[in-house]
């Protein structure tokens, strides 16, 4: 009796060494996933040619990529944990959104972080044109697209800013709108030719 109890003792012990063993591997291979999903999230951050800056529910800022420095001229350890994204944006505008959002959504709207992310808590995308202000006080026109980040369970856990630099394209369109109504004004200038 006494050896089938040390023998009952010592299959308990292995029993949880193996049942340790396989909890151990799956650690293991979900810690290897969740590496794999941070290396393709690193990557994908890094190698987008548009801003992408991620934030938490309350607006502080979690991922501002190479491109969001690039375009604002911070860098992102001087704005990640620390501030939100109305560091860089024109104050007048985010008022001014604030107002018009306010009278949209039939709620008021607080002229600060809210303004961004009104439209996306209700699942809406906003997507709209906005005045960045770079570190050195220069204006970047970008089309700014926020989104929701949310949970299983539908919760908000944060949301996300894609902004692309438009002000080149919008530079050019007025090339093209000031050499057509030149060429027009030329037109005009010419008599009627008579055949």
């Amino acid at each position: 009796p006494r050896q089938r109890d040390m023998l009952a003792i010592l299959a308990r012990q292995i029993m949880h060494l193996l049942e340790a063993r396989i909890a151990s591997k799956k650690i293991l291979q979900l810690s290897n996933q969740v590496n794999k999903k941070a290396a393709f999230e690193h990557a994908l951050l890094a190698s987008a040619a548009d801003s992408i800056v991620s934030t938490t529910a309350d607006g502080v800022i979690l991922t501002f990529n190479q491109a969001a420095e690039h375009l604002l001229g911070y860098k992102a350890e001087e704005l990640i944990g620390i501030h939100s994204p109305v560091i860089f944006h024109d104050q007048d505008e985010v008022a001014a959104k604030a107002r018009l959002l306010s009278v949209e959504l039939g709620r008021t709207v607080a002229p600060n972080f809210e303004a961004f992310v009104a439209k996306s808590l209700l699942g809406v995308p906003d997507i709209s044109e906005w005045n960045y202000i770079h570190k050195n006080g220069a204006k970047v026109l970008v089309r700014l697209a926020v989104s929701a980040m949310r949970d299983e369970q539908g919760d908000v856990v944060g949301f996300i800013g894609i902004a692309s630099d438009i002000g080149e394209r919008k530079r050019q369109e007025s090339d093209v709108f000031t050499a057509i109504s030149q060429l027009e004004a030329s037109l005009e200038a010419i008599p009627d030719l008579v055949w």
